[in-house]
């Protein structure tokens, strides 16, 4: 079997599947995220959360930030709380992911994750895997199918056991592409010293195939999957919860039509609802 260049992205359905409580619906519920009851963006965000009964915390950082110049509040004394509740509430994910770190339970959900990676592993020469997660589920889980470390690319910080309370180590925030009054320019990712994008465009246009799981094509993360999608000749793979429509609109929104892109490449979309029925399928086409 031909084994083509492969660089795997995975996203927060990740640790989803594997029935961690990595969502920020979980994060709001939590007691990091409810402590901070005098932070105004933390309000406004519960109020999104609760009005929309879903929530991404990133999309509602821009949001925000329009809603202040909108309403005339580019003040310094306004943009520097601002810029302390979002350090807060970055503390407060960071906090809360640390300690489902030290808290975690090994489930069964976890063992479908690695035959999938052993699969994975099996059909590709992975020359990358690109993680958008903060947490080390990732890496546990890889642990026997793929050691080598070097493979391994975590693009937004690390929030493990070790980290130090007021002291933020993840990324979160917004895109370039989002633009913002300059005041609040410190929302970019792209600003933070925690990124770690170092040869990541020239990794990411060296591949032959793309293999996602979990991966949200938000506008947030817009910088990398432009430069993955707009490409020709290339092999896709999603697997994903939510339904293909949905998955085929965001593409669309990154390259502008779903018909040219299937058209200039091979795409293939699993749905991950039933990790069980997705290995068979697996199985099923690597057995032809």
């Amino acid at each position: 079997m031909n084994k083509n260049e492969t660089i795997i992205f995975i996203g927060n359905g990740y640790d989803l599947a594997c029935n961690y409580a990595t969502s920020y619906a979980d994060f709001i519920k939590s007691e990091h995220f409810t402590n901070l009851k005098d932070n105004n963006l933390c309000i406004y965000i519960n109020e999104q959360n609760y009005i929309q009964n879903w929530v991404d915390i990133e999309t509602e950082l821009y949001n925000y930030s329009r809603r202040l110049i909108e309403n005339n509040k580019k003040d310094t004394a306004t943009t520097a709380e601002f810029k302390r509740e979002y350090e807060s509430l970055c503390n407060a994910l960071q906090g809360y992911l640390s300690d489902i770190h030290t808290t975690r339970n090994r489930t069964d959900m976890s063992k479908d994750i690695k035959e999938l990676q052993r699969i994975w592993n099996v059909e590709n020469d992975i020359i990358k895997i690109i993680e958008f997660n903060y947490t080390p589920f990732l890496r546990l889980n890889f642990q026997g199918t793929i050691t080598d470390a070097a493979k391994y690319h975590k693009l937004h910080g690390y929030a493990n056991i070790g980290y130090e309370m007021n002291k933020n180590q993840i990324v979160l925030g917004i895109d370039e592409s989002m633009q913002v009054d300059e005041s609040h320019e410190f929302l970019y990712k792209s600003n933070s010293d925690n990124i770690k994008i170092e040869t990541v465009k020239q990794i990411i246009l060296s591949a032959e195939k793309y293999v996602f799981f979990g991966c949200s094509f938000g506008k947030t993360d817009y910088w990398y999957y432009e430069k993955i999608l707009n490409q020709k000749n290339k092999i896709y793979e999603i697997y994903d919860i939510i339904d293909k429509d949905v998955i085929y609109g965001r593409i669309r929104s990154i390259c502008g039509s779903i018909t040219d892109f299937k058209s200039d490449n091979s795409l293939t979309i699993y749905n991950t609802s039933s990790l069980t029925e997705l290995l068979k399928i697996k199985k099923a086409e690597y057995l032809k």
